[in-house]
Formats: C-alpha cells, sequence, structure tokens
C-alpha cells in the first residue's frame, strides 16, 4: 500500500513538475512577444520621430532662405533711400 502512494504522490510531483515547466515556458513566449511587440512600437515612433525632424529640418531651411532673402531686401531698401537722400541733398 505504501508503494502505490508512493507512486501516486511521485505522479502527482512529476504532473506538477510538467505544469510547472510549461507554465514558464509558456511565460517565457508571452514575454518574448510582449518585448517584440514594444521593439516594434518603439521603432516606429522612432521613424515617427525622424520624419518629424526631416520635416522641422526643411522648415528651417525655408525659412532661412526666406530670411535671407528678406535682409537682401532690406539693403536694396537701404541702398535705393541711401541715394534717394543724397539725390535730396
Amino acid at each position: 500500500m505504501t508503494q502505490q502512494y508512493e507512486k501516486i504522490i511521485s505522479s502527482m510531483i512529476i504532473d506538477a513538475s510538467k505544469s510547472m515547466k510549461m507554465a514558464k515556458e509558456k511565460a517565457a513566449e508571452q514575454e518574448q512577444k510582449t518585448r517584440r511587440a514594444f521593439a516594434a512600437a518603439f521603432e516606429a515612433r522612432i521613424a515617427e520621430l525622424e520624419h518629424e525632424l526631416v520635416d522641422r529640418d526643411d522648415e528651417i531651411v525655408d525659412l532661412q532662405t526666406q530670411l535671407d532673402q528678406y535682409i537682401m531686401k532690406m539693403k536694396s531698401a537701404e541702398t535705393l533711400l541711401m541715394r534717394l537722400k543724397d539725390q535730396i541733398n
């Protein structure tokens, strides 16, 4: 009778061990899936931010070009004003 109990207990221990092993494997798989999903989302966000930076850089270049044009116009206007002033005097 003791041997039967030992077999039953051993069987229960083996089953519990197998269940724990399967649970650990499933948890590890889920962790990998979660890590991959997070990495993919993180990479997508990085790509979005890089795109935004490129757009902002383009805007800065456009604004710098406009500023340069305004400076040239102001210099031309200043030169014209000085000529007119000289003609009046």
